[in-house]
C-alpha cells in the first residue's frame, strides 16, 4: 500500500515537472515571393512540425494578397525531448521550395522564395486601347486581363507558349524565360451594327442579342456592338412578342446587318375572269408585296385560286405571268353556271391574305338561227321623196295651165 502511494506521487511529480514539457501554441508566418522578391498571392504553404520521432501536426494555408501565409502550430505531446522544428513547403503551380525552421529561433516571418519570374502580358485592340476580360494562359495557369489590358503571372526559367483568347479571336506567342519579361498581343475587333426595320424601312425599337451580348436599338433602329470578338454569331431580335434569329458570318471588319420584320401580307388586286375559246375560264390576279424590304411571296405556299359552283371550293395553283401577275384556269363549266372564286397568298414571314370573292357566270346558249336572206333586193322607201314628187307635179300642172291661157 505504501509503495503504491509513493508510485502515484512520483508520477504526479514527473507530469508536473518543467522537464516533462508543456502545451504551447505559436503563430507561424511565411512570406512567399518570386525571384524578384515580389509577393505571390494564393501560393500554397504546407507545414509539418515534429516532436522527437512523432509527427504531431500538419497544416495547409494560402498566401494572401501580400504573400503572407499564417498558421497557428500547437504542441500536443508532453515529453522532455519535445522539438520545435517545422518543415515548410511552398508551392505555386509546378514550382516548390522547402524550408526548415525552429520555432524557438526562427524570425517572426519565415521567407520562402520561389525561382519564378514575372511575365506581364498586355492585350490591345486596333486602336491601342486595352482589352479587358481576355483569357491569357500557359499551363497550368489561366488569367484574365484587367481594365488596363494586363495579365501578370509567373513562370520558371524555361521556354513557354503563351496564348491569348477572346471569344473567337486567338493568338499565341513563344518566349524563352530567363528573367522578368513582357509580351504583347494585338487584336483587331470589328464593330457590328444591327439595323432593325419593318418592311417599309421604318426603324423598330427592339432588343438585340449577339451571343452573350445584348443591346437595345436606338431611334434609327441601330444596335451597335463595338469591338466584337466573334468571327460568326447568331443574332436574335425580339420585338413586341416576335423573335427572329439570323446568323452572320465572316466578321473580319466593321459591318452592318439589316434584320427585317415584315408585318404586312401581300396585296391582291385586279381579280377578273375571262371565257376562253375552249369554254374554259381563265382567272387573272395581281399579287404584290408592299415595302422596299418586303420578304417576298412564299414559294412553298404559292398563290392559290379557290373556286366553287355552289359546293366545296376547289383549289387551283396560279402561275406567274410576270413578277406580279398570276393566272389559273378553271375547267369548262355548263352554260349559265355561276362560279364564285377568290385568291389567297402568303409571304415568307407567314403573313397570309385572302381576296374578296368575285363571281363569273358562263354565257347562256345562243338562240337558233332565223330564216335566210331574201333574193329580191329590198328598197327602203323614204316619205320625203313622195312630197317632192307631189310638189313637182303640182308646179308642172300650174305652169301648163298658165301657158295655155296665154
Amino acid at each position: 500500500m505504501r509503495f503504491a502511494v509513493w508510485l502515484v506521487a512520483l508520477l504526479m511529480l514527473l507530469l508536473l515537472s518543467p522537464a516533462a514539457g508543456a502545451t504551447w501554441t505559436k503563430e507561424v508566418k511565411v512570406y512567399v515571393s518570386d525571384a524578384g522578391n515580389r509577393p505571390i498571392a494564393n501560393a500554397k504553404v504546407d507545414l509539418t512540425w515534429q516532436f522527437t520521432e512523432i509527427k504531431d501536426g500538419e497544416a495547409t494555408v494560402y498566401a494572401n494578397d501580400v504573400g503572407i501565409a499564417s498558421a497557428n502550430l500547437t504542441n500536443l505531446v508532453y515529453e522532455s525531448r519535445a522539438s520545435h522544428d517545422v518543415t515548410i513547403v511552398a508551392t505555386y503551380g509546378l514550382q516548390t521550395v522547402t524550408k526548415k525552421a525552429n520555432l524557438e529561433f526562427s524570425p517572426d516571418i519565415i521567407s520562402a522564395q520561389l525561382a519564378l519570374y514575372q511575365i506581364k502580358a498586355t492585350v490591345l485592340d486596333q486602336d491601342n486601347a486595352p482589352v479587358q476580360g481576355v483569357s491569357v494562359y500557359t499551363p497550368p495557369w489561366t488569367f484574365k486581363t484587367d481594365s488596363a489590358g494586363y495579365a501578370i503571372f509567373r513562370l520558371p526559367k524555361k521556354g513557354a507558349t503563351i496564348v491569348a483568347e477572346y471569344g473567337d479571336v486567338r493568338s499565341e506567342k513563344s518566349i524563352s524565360v530567363t528573367g522578368d519579361a513582357s509580351v504583347e498581343f494585338k487584336f483587331t475587333l470589328p464593330t457590328v451594327t444591327i439595323k432593325v426595320l419593318d418592311e417599309r424601312g421604318n426603324p423598330i425599337v427592339a432588343v438585340v442579342r449577339m451571343r452573350e451580348l445584348e443591346k437595345g436599338t436606338d431611334r434609327e433602329g441601330n444596335a451597335v456592338f463595338a469591338k466584337v470578338p466573334y468571327y460568326s454569331a447568331n443574332v436574335t431580335v425580339s420585338y413586341a412578342g416576335n423573335e427572329k434569329t439570323e446568323r452572320i458570318f465572316d466578321i473580319r471588319a466593321d459591318m452592318m446587318k439589316r434584320i427585317i420584320f415584315d408585318f404586312s401580307p401581300p396585296f391582291i388586286a385586279n381579280l377578273n375572269a375571262q371565257l376562253l375559246d375552249d369554254k374554259k375560264i381563265r382567272v387573272y390576279a395581281d399579287v404584290v408585296e408592299q415595302g422596299i424590304y418586303a420578304s417576298g411571296l412564299d414559294p412553298a405556299y404559292g398563290v392559290k385560286l379557290f373556286a366553287s359552283t355552289g359546293g366545296e371550293f376547289a383549289e387551283y395553283e396560279m402561275f406567274p405571268l410576270n413578277s406580279s401577275a398570276f393566272q389559273a384556269t378553271i375547267p369548262k363549266q355548263p352554260d349559265n353556271t355561276t362560279i364564285t372564286y377568290y385568291v389567297a397568298a402568303a409571304d415568307r414571314q407567314g403573313n397570309e391574305v385572302q381576296s374578296s370573292s368575285n363571281t363569273y357566270t358562263t354565257p347562256a346558249p345562243e338562240p337558233p338561227p332565223g330564216p335566210g336572206p331574201s333574193l329580191i333586193p329590198s328598197v327602203q322607201f323614204e316619205w320625203w321623196w313622195l312630197i317632192v314628187i307631189v310638189v313637182v307635179i303640182v308646179v308642172a300642172v300650174v305652169a301648163y295651165i298658165i301657158f295655155k291661157e296665154d
